[in-house]
C-alpha cells in the first residue's frame, strides 16, 4: 500500500504540482500525490478506483484540508493559495486584489506551499505511525529477546526496503538456523 516515506523537498514539488493541477482531470502519480498513505487510504475508503476525476477529487480534498488547517494560523498565505490555485487567479490578479507587489505574492505563495507541505507531512507521518502500530499488533510475539551481530545487516535491509528505488523483492538466504527469520522479524518490527 504505502511506498517509501516521501522526501520533504520532493513532497513540496509534488504539492505545488498538485495545486497547479487543481482544475485538471487525472494527472501523474506525482501531482496526484499517490505516494502518500493519506491519499491511498481515502481512495480505498471512497472506492475511487481508476476514475481520473475521483482520483483528482481525493487529492484536492487532502490539499484543501492542509490549506484550511494553515488558515487557522496563517490566513493571508492560505487566502493567496486559494486565489491562485482554487480560483485560478494569476499572480498579477492576486497582486491587484490584495494591493501587494507581485514579488510579495510569489514569496507568500512559496511560504504557503511550504507550510501546507509541513502540515501534510505531519499528517502523513501520523498515518504511517498508526498503520505501523496496527500492523505490529497482528505480529506474533518475538521468539527472541536480543539479537547479536546483526546491526549492520539490519540497517542494510531497512535501507533496501525503504529506499525510493528499492527492489521489488529482497531475499535473505543462508543455511538453516542462522537467524534469517529473526532478522526479518526485527526489521519488520
Amino acid at each position: 500500500m504505502a511506498t517509501s516515506f516521501p522526501d520533504p523537498d520532493k513532497l513540496k514539488k509534488d504539492i505545488h504540482a498538485a495545486l497547479k493541477g487543481w482544475h485538471t482531470v487525472g494527472g501523474t502519480a506525482d501531482d496526484l500525490l499517490e505516494s502518500l498513505l493519506i491519499v491511498q487510504q481515502r481512495r480505498l475508503a471512497g472506492n475511487s478506483g481508476d476514475n481520473p476525476a475521483l482520483l483528482r477529487q481525493v487529492t484536492s480534498a487532502v490539499l484543501l484540508e492542509g490549506i484550511e488547517e494553515m488558515a487557522a494560523h496563517d490566513a493571508e498565505r492560505a487566502h493567496i493559495l486559494r486565489l491562485r490555485f482554487l480560483d485560478g487567479k494569476s499572480i498579477a490578479e492576486v497582486s491587484y486584489m490584495l494591493d501587494i507587489s507581485e514579488d510579495s505574492v510569489n514569496r507568500r505563495q512559496r511560504e504557503g506551499i511550504q507550510n501546507v507541505t509541513k502540515i501534510i507531512h505531519a499528517r502523513e507521518t501520523a498515518a504511517r505511525q498508526t498503520l505501523a502500530q496496527t500492523m505490529e499488533v497482528h505480529l506474533p510475539p518475538a521468539t527472541y529477546t536480543a539479537l547479536f551481530g546483526v546491526d549492520e545487516l539490519q540497517q542494510k535491509l531497512q535501507w533496501q526496503l525503504l529506499h525510493e528505488e528499492s527492489p521489488g523483492v529482497v531475499a535473505l538466504v543462508g543455511i538453516g538456523g542462522i537467524g534469517k527469520t529473526a532478522v526479518a522479524d526485527k526489521v519488520t518490527r
